[in-house]
């Protein structure tokens, strides 16, 4: 397996066949994914975050990751990275998400910087205004119960702002986020 790109070979994962790494981070590591023939999402490309081997047995990143896939699955908005699917595979944790064809906040920056560019402020406003459109959401979000959770991110980041070729903004990352759905109850 490289660093990122495509995968020497598909790699079966539960009901999806990875094919390409996208990314990976402190607590999971993301791939590009086909469901399997028979799958709902059979046809449709999707991100599959895996948890770290590493962090299978550790309680506090479990509940945090188990936590983001409970909560992101149910929030619908179209600027947050719509969260599909939540489970276990080959002893693994996942969360399988919404493939966002484009690139990270992070990677558009670096891009700019490269050839002496500054982001034009329509688009900064832009970028801007579709994030603080999902934090508005998630902020004031009731969820099945009807009760308000108070989501609060904590980590919007470059790397957590991911821009469609639509373009679409979608906020993702959703793991260390505080609120009323956390399952240990921690206040911001």
């Amino acid at each position: 397996m490289n660093i990122t790109g495509k995968l020497d070979s598909p790699v079966p994962f539960g009901r999806y066949t990875l094919t390409a790494k996208i990314a990976m981070g402190g607590m999971a590591t993301v791939y590009r994914a086909e469901p399997v023939p028979g799958d709902p999402l059979h046809g449709r490309e999707v991100a599959v975050k895996i948890l770290h081997p590493h962090l299978e047995d550790n309680e506090e990143f479990l509940r945090m990751f188990r936590d983001e896939g409970r909560i992101a699955r149910d929030f619908d908005h179209p600027n947050l990275v719509q969260v599909l699917d939540v489970g276990e595979a080959n002893g693994q944790h996942y969360l399988a998400m919404e493939l966002v064809d484009g690139r990270d906040l992070a990677q558009l920056l670096v891009a700019h910087r490269l050839n002496n560019q500054v982001m034009s402020p329509p688009i900064a406003f832009e970028v801007t205004r579709q994030c603080l459109n999902a934090l508005r959401y998630v902020h004031a979000w009731r969820g099945k119960n009807g009760r308000l959770q108070s989501v609060v991110h904590r980590d919007i980041s470059p790397q957590n702002i991911l821009i469609s070729r639509q373009p679409m903004i979608k906020v993702t990352d959703f793991g260390i986020a505080r609120g009323e759905h956390r399952s240990d109850r921690t206040r911001c």
